[in-house]
């Protein structure tokens, strides 16, 4: 019995506790993913068995009544969410906060906790021993400016990266306001950092219907037909999920309509795949080409 560990985004989990349970006899055999992510159980007798992964910064992962087979591959790969998301597995549902005060707070969108843990530990950029996230993260997500002004004010690193490569202006939401797109600027942040996957912050926010801060990272300097690891830019994601608004102030700031990804794939394309017509006719009324997929060699 064998398989892969990976987290939300797709990348592989090494040092995660795989334990494999019997729930007849409850014995219980437990290994740990190597650095490609994988686990492995050898000599399993076929039968029905749970599955627990557990590791850091990760929500206790559970699955109940895999069948193990003699003649089968048994291959059973597993995603893992972050520890502060919660997730039902099976019919349990595990939750864990964080536990130092200012990212709790801060998740708690608790602006007097939040003031209160910095008074007692004036350290901005304190990450969380268990979600492994920061208070920054949290105030944007959030979409709350008050807090996220008093870590800004408190010196906190505007620049600092999750475990995805992430920084606070990659995780704008709908509620966020373009006043805190400045805000993040002014005390620093650059506007197009990458993370793991080549994502820069005008990518993230294409893909959300958030025109006010798209137009604040643009006018910031953000870089409109910049491209991830998968050749998109900020104008397919938003074609993709169309964003009729955010594809049209992509264009009007410079957007090339005819730029394709790794797929061969344009905008044009993309909003057609997903039945977008807005989007196309706008993007046809901008000059985009109707391209054929070219086959991978």
């Amino acid at each position: 019995m064998k398989g892969t560990i990976i987290d939300a985004q797709g990348a592989v989990v090494a040092g995660a506790t795989v334990t494999l349970i019997n729930p007849t006899t409850h014995d219980e055999r437990c290994t740990t993913t190597g650095d490609n992510g994988q686990y492995t159980f050898t000599d399993v007798e076929p039968g029905t068995y749970n599955l627990k992964i557990e590791r850091l910064g990760f929500s206790i992962h559970q699955v109940t009544s895999l069948e193990v087979k003699a003649t089968d591959d048994n291959r059973y790969d597993q995603a893992l969410t972050p520890a502060e998301v919660v997730r039902l597995t099976g019919l349990m549902a595990v939750t864990v906060t964080p536990s130092d005060p200012l990212v709790k707070a801060a998740m708690d969108d608790d602006l007097e906790a939040v003031k209160a843990a910095l008074a007692t530990q004036p350290n901005p950029n304190v990450r969380d021993k268990i979600t492994q996230s920061g208070a920054l993260e949290y105030a944007v997500r959030n979409a709350n400016r008050e807090i996220m002004q008093v870590l800004v004010w408190a010196k906190v690193d505007v620049n600092a990266k999750d475990r995805e490569g992430q920084t606070a202006l990659m995780m704008l939401t709908e509620q966020a306001t373009s006043e805190m797109v400045w805000d993040l600027i002014h005390a620093g942040a650059k506007v197009n950092a990458r993370d793991k996957d080549g994502d820069t912050a005008l990518i993230s926010i294409a893909e959300i219907n958030n025109v006010d801060a798209l137009k604040a990272l643009l006018d910031a300097g953000a870089k409109v037909n910049a491209h991830n690891e998968k050749g998109e830019t900020a104008l397919m994601v938003a074609a993709s999920n169309g964003n009729v608004n955010n594809v049209r102030t992509l264009i009007l700031a410079g957007a090339d309509v005819n730029l394709r990804d790794k797929d061969g794939k344009s905008a044009l394309m993309r909003a057609n795949e997903n039945g977008e017509g807005a989007v196309a006719r706008l993007l046809k009324a901008h000059g985009a080409i109707e391209f054929e997929v070219q086959e991978k060699q």
